[in-house]
């Protein structure tokens, strides 16, 4: 009756162990899944920044030129009134 009772005990500890190292495989694979999309997320985010320096840069760069034509063009009427 004792072995029986220690061989089911030891057959329930078993199962138990099995039980959790499936779950603590799942975990892990849970886990390296959501790195893996962490890691794409984190381009795409890098990505979308570049993006939108670029976009700032060339805003920026246009307003610059505007300006400077600007600038320029009320310069030369400032030239031809004074002459």
């Amino acid at each position: 009756m004792k072995d029986q009772l220690k061989s089911h005990q030891n057959a329930a500890v078993v199962e138990l162990e099995c039980l959790l190292a499936d779950t603590s495989q799942q975990l892990l694979l849970d886990v390296t899944g959501l790195r893996a999309k962490l890691a794409e997320v984190h381009q795409d985010k890098l990505k979308a920044e570049e993006i939108v320096r670029d976009r700032l840069k060339d805003e920026y760069d246009r307003l610059v030129r505007g300006l400077f034509n600007t600038v320029f063009q009320l310069n030369h009427r400032f030239d031809e009134f004074r002459y």
